[in-house]
């Protein structure tokens, strides 16, 4: 009996950095805070409050006002992120995020005190250029990963399709080691144009006409074998991480029950030549759901969450101490 998601659902943790998303909001928001607390200090200041003013003053506010709402990061919902940018050469992450937080903090106050200006303006300084290794770090940590719901393709490549992405489909992302989720997505279905266009020999097969342009034909329980066995083959090649997700209602919309494409036996002709060809270190994981369904798509998600964990934990532990 093939094992439900269900059964194989383990613990999932967001242990992967979206350094992307940090490195612009980083970049971006501290940049506004700046501007923005400069250019109101200093109207308050030109408008009578003399606390703010000539603008050095308002400058050296607005600059204690963006470290300290940096700084508070140190221990808000951005926490676990900042951790997670320490390079792995430095001990105690936990404690270097905290501690750059106090430091930011005292800086800021420092800014505010005249007779601490100086000094606090060149610690900060000299704690921007001590960060700067971490933010060089987090800029290198290129994230990738692939999800492959729609394998239809080597259908069209193995039957004669109009719609082959040719003979290397599947391994672009394994040569480079990039994980990858693949799914048997519309492996249902050969692409033809207009039904009149449809080769002679196939045009006594189960013939769906999608739209005046579009014409699928469904595939045999033969056909989606070797579509298996291809997609085994060429998976095993992979020099990075690999998951295969099947669904076990239907891989395609018309390909259900009661749909014009609905063929347990072909699907099982597929599973079953999967299974037999597919390296033991790839994980095989069925679910007893339509490819359409919500849960489908949830635990295709858990499935590149923990992907993207495993790449990190995998990179942090190649990285010299």
């Amino acid at each position: 009996m093939p094992l439900t998601r269900s059964e194989q659902r383990r613990p999932v943790q967001e242990t992967f950095l979206d350094v992307d998303k940090v490195g612009v909001e980083w970049l971006v928001i501290p940049f506004y805070i700046l501007v923005a607390s400069f250019l109101l200090f200093w109207i308050a200041g030109f408008a009578g409050a003399a606390i703010l003013w000539p603008w050095p003053v308002a400058l050296r506010a607005a600059l204690a006002t963006m470290f300290l709402v940096t700084a508070s990061a140190h221990w808000g919902k951005k926490r676990a992120d900042l951790i997670r940018m320490v390079p792995p050469a430095f001990p105690k992450p936990e404690l270097l995020v905290v501690a750059t937080g106090c430091f930011e903090i005292a800086g800021a106050i420092g800014l505010l005190l005249p007779a601490t200006t100086r000094i606090a303006a060149t610690c900060l300084a000299l704690l921007m250029v001590a960060m700067f290794p971490v933010n060089v770090y987090a800029s290198r940590q290129t994230l990738s990963i692939v999800l492959d719901m729609t394998t239809t393709e080597l259908a069209d490549e193995l039957v004669g399709g109009v719609m082959s992405a040719g003979p290397h489909r599947l391994e672009a992302a394994g040569r480079k080691g990039i994980p990858q989720l693949v799914c048997p997505g519309a492996i249902d279905m050969v692409n033809f144009g207009p039904v009149e266009t449809v080769p002679p020999q196939f045009r006594g097969r189960n013939l769906y006409i999608h739209n005046p342009s579009v014409t699928l034909m469904r595939t045999t329980p033969d056909e989606c074998a070797e579509i298996g066995r291809i997609t085994a083959t060429r998976l095993n090649r992979a020099s990075g991480p690999v998951t295969v997700l099947i669904p076990l209602r239907g891989v395609s919309a018309i390909d259900k029950i009661g749909a014009p494409f609905y063929s347990q036996e072909a699907l099982d002709a597929y599973r079953h030549a999967l299974k037999t060809s597919l390296s033991r270190t790839i994980q095989l994981v069925e679910l007893d759901a339509h490819i359409n369904d919500e849960a489908f798509a949830l635990a295709a998600a858990d499935l590149l969450m923990e992907s993207l964990g495993a790449s990190m934990e995998t990179r942090a532990a190649r990285t010299p101490k």
